[in-house]
């Protein structure tokens, strides 16, 4: 299966080949790559997809980026308004595939995943600032590739950002095939073949890398999934989930009845026939003899319904540890599956820890994808160049807003803190109307700290 998988994916050579490049990107962690999407798209019990969901819900709780200044703060900050929720549910692929790139266009956002790109070099600080962007369509059952292929070169003694398209034709969706113009495809009949930017010093995107140690190839700066020290664990928790389904499908009461007593009335000989069987999920036939006492007997199968969710728990808890969380922040129900707590403790460190880790590199890559963004501005003239005051309000994970609200009402209860304090900083009303309400409650015409 996974060989078959590899045979539908375009290869490293191949992408790279048109550009006379070597991809900075080993076999090992393309199949890498490989495994950690059949986890993602096909898990039994979609445990890596709700491990890389959480981890993204978590890392954008309450996440807010303000642009303030001119016209050009406005067009970024409507761009990313749009695209608020894709920010947090984008972020799982991120997780799940150990990276990801935002990337301008024309008035929205590519949100693009380890899977659809090659990275060809990569700046001192392990950034990537060389990579080929792979888009692909079919249509009449001809697989239509472009390759997008951003990087640096030094030309006239000058650093030059260039965008390089091709676009090609194949009956195959593992090889390019021969080359076509861009011209030949609705969807990229606009784009220019070769687009030089000169006087920038950042690739025009943002690149999210997952911060876990890469175990696959310990000298390569890419990022590997949040799960990728758990991928044994979570094939075998499918495994034993699957057991419980089975045995769970096994348990049915059965009653065994005498086959005599099922024939049809009044056949003989070659003609006997067992009679058509009212309930056949519950009856089966049972020879006359087996016991002579009855023509009747029950079964009830024994589930091991405990058994089975102590395994499964166990199993959870040690992936939950090998994926950054603390143990016991899954856990198993046996009608809903995988569920996970309501929220963060401020003693589960460990949780907290590699989320707030996931938070900050977000936070990089959206800078990245903002400064891209401006370019794109001034490249396409679409606002004046302006300075931008850019702000960011991220949750601090460690802090617990539930247990804050509650003390803090307690404070206000005893009249330690005045209570209109308790509304304008927990329930969101301004001092003057907090002082209002106060008032009101307590027949009072003002409100005294």
């Amino acid at each position: 299966m996974l060989k078959g998988a590899i045979n539908r994916m375009l290869g490293r050579q191949e992408v790279t080949k048109p550009f006379n490049v070597t991809a900075n990107v080993d076999a090992k962690m393309q199949t890498a790559l490989i495994v950690w999407d059949k986890l993602f798209t096909e898990s039994t019990t979609n445990i890596a997809s709700i491990i890389a969901s959480e981890a993204a819900r978590l890392a954008t709780i309450d996440m807010q980026i303000t642009i303030a200044g001119g016209k050009r703060a406005e067009a970024i900050q409507s761009i990313l308004d749009m695209n608020r929720d894709r920010l947090r549910s984008k972020l799982e692929l991120g997780c799940a595939y150990g990276g990801m790139i935002l990337k301008p266009s024309i008035g929205g956002i590519d949100f693009i995943p380890a899977t659809r790109y090659i990275p060809t070099s990569f700046d001192s600080n392990g950034n990537i600032d060389g990579v080929i962007f792979i888009d692909q369509l079919t249509k009449n059952n001809k697989y239509y590739t472009r390759l997008e292929y951003h990087r640096f070169e030094i030309i006239n003694n000058e650093r030059v950002y260039i965008i390089t398209n091709k676009a090609f034709k194949s009956d195959n969706k593992a090889t390019l095939g021969f080359e076509i113009s861009l011209d030949k495809v609705d969807k990229w009949c606009n784009l220019v073949a070769e687009v030089p930017v000169t006087g920038i010093e950042r690739p025009l995107f943002g690149y999210f890398r997952m911060p876990n140690a890469n175990n696959i190839d310990i000298d390569s700066p890419l990022g590997v999934s949040i799960y990728s020290k758990a991928v044994e664990s979570i094939k075998d928790f499918d495994m034993w989930y699957s057991k419980w389904k089975r045995e769970g499908k096994l348990s049915d009461k059965y009653l065994f009845v005498d086959e005599q007593s099922m024939m049809k009335p009044g056949a003989t000989g070659a003609n006997k026939a067992v009679a058509e069987n009212p309930i056949p999920e519950l009856i089966k036939g049972l020879r006359f003899g087996n016991n002579a006492n009855k023509c009747i007997e029950e079964f009830t199968p024994n589930i091991r319904v405990e058994d089975f969710k102590l395994a499964l728990q166990t199993q959870l808890d040690l992936i939950s540890v090998q994926c950054g969380f603390s143990a016991g922040y899954f856990s198993f129900d046996s009608k809903s599956g995988v569920v996970t707590a309501t929220q963060i403790q401020s003693e589960d460190q460990r949780t907290n820890s590699t989320c707030t880790d996931i938070q900050q590199n977000y936070k990089l890559a959206i800078e990245g994808l903002i400064y891209a963004m401006e370019i794109m501005q001034s490249l396409y003239e679409l606002t004046p160049d302006e300075d931008l005051d850019i702000s960011y309000y991220l949750r601090d994970l460690y802090v617990n807003a539930d247990e804050d609200r509650k003390r803090a009402f307690e404070l206000a209860e005893k009249k330690y803190i005045p209570k209109w304090k308790y509304l304008v900083d927990y329930e969101g009303y301004s001092e003057e109307d907090a002082k209002k309400l106060v008032a009101e409650a307590e027949g009072t015409k003002t409100v005294t700290e």
